[in-house]
């Protein structure tokens, strides 16, 4: 092979382009000569092989990660899913107006806990600015208003596009 001839090296030279393994004393050329492979191999590669191949061990590591645990909640940190969850977790009541709603648009209670539980806040219609704040539940074709306090969740309105119903 091309590196024997520096196997015979017996005393240090310095790493130069043209000298690509040095070896220092006898008993340890193995370990030395491995190691400055592996420094010479890093100090000769352009930048852009450089993160080729760290892309390439992310990318490897990730993958390895997300197939350990595939029942991970890897989206549970986002505003959306926060909000859900506060959700679920607070006392729930129902607003006069709201009941009159589900039962003018024939929606029981069922489809309500199921939208609470799947359904999607859409940032861009709610009101997060006052308090309580008023988040808009999108499920399906059924929208929901909800006003979120710290300790409870009153649903305010029901809407069904298309639907329409005259409730105080």
């Amino acid at each position: 092979m091309w590196f024997r001839k520096y196997h015979q090296v017996q005393h240090c030279q310095k790493v130069t382009t043209k000298n690509y393994f040095t070896a220092c004393a006898e008993n340890e050329r193995h370990r030395t000569i491995d190691i400055h492979h592996f420094c010479i191999a890093i100090y000769f590669m352009n930048f852009r092989q450089r993160i080729t191949r760290y892309l390439i061990g992310l990318g490897i590591g990730t993958l390895v990660v997300f197939l350990m645990f595939p029942e991970h909640d890897w989206l549970g940190w986002t505003p959306k899913k926060r909000i859900m969850e506060q959700m679920r977790e607070v006392r729930f009541d129902i607003h006069e107006r709201a009941e009159c709603q589900m039962n003018c648009l024939q929606i029981n209670l069922d489809q309500i806990q199921l939208a609470r539980k799947e359904g999607r806040v859409d940032f861009d219609k709610s009101q997060v600015k006052q308090n309580p704040r008023i988040y808009h539940v999108d499920y399906g074709k059924m929208a929901l208003l909800v006003a979120l306090s710290d300790t409870a969740a009153q649903l305010r309105e029901v809407k069904i596009p298309g639907k329409e119903c005259t409730c105080p």
